[in-house]
């Protein structure tokens, strides 16, 4: 089995004709007005399977060097057609005390945990779109 298109963002949704609208992709940075704050988000992942049966996954979240994961989702599919990728989607919230950063993991059946994504919550300048005002009425 191996994770492919790990994408962590605000929001996922999938089309009538199948496909998927990811919203508020995240890079490498997660940039925050102000801290402490909570962080809704959403982890967006393929699976692709190399045998038919169940495959079982495990994905945790873990802030700077602590052990204790702070997100840990365990999930398992059945696996008809190998050759047909599972979408999978976590959506989830963190309470975030301060900058850090989070590294997020996976393990694959009783495998050993690996990473797929470390990202820096940092606070800074957020810009706030402004409102334009109505058009004046032409009469």
């Amino acid at each position: 089995m191996k994770i492919h298109n790990f994408t962590v963002c605000d929001q996922v949704r999938r089309e009538d004709n199948g496909k998927f609208i990811i919203i508020g992709a995240y890079a490498n940075e997660i940039l925050f007005h102000s801290l402490p704050s909570t962080f809704n988000f959403t982890i967006w992942f393929l699976l692709e399977h190399e045998r038919t049966g169940a495959d079982r996954f495990t994905v945790r979240g873990r802030i700077d060097q602590l052990e204790e994961p702070v997100l840990k989702v365990e999930g398992e599919t059945e696996v008809a057609d190998i050759k047909q990728w599972d979408p999978i989607g976590i959506m989830s919230s963190l309470n975030l005390d301060g900058p850090c950063t989070l590294f997020l993991e996976a393990k694959l059946e009783d495998g050993e945990w690996f990473l797929l994504r470390e990202i820096r919550v940092s606070k800074g300048n957020v810009a706030i779109p402004e409102i334009l005002p109505k058009p004046a009425s032409m009469g």
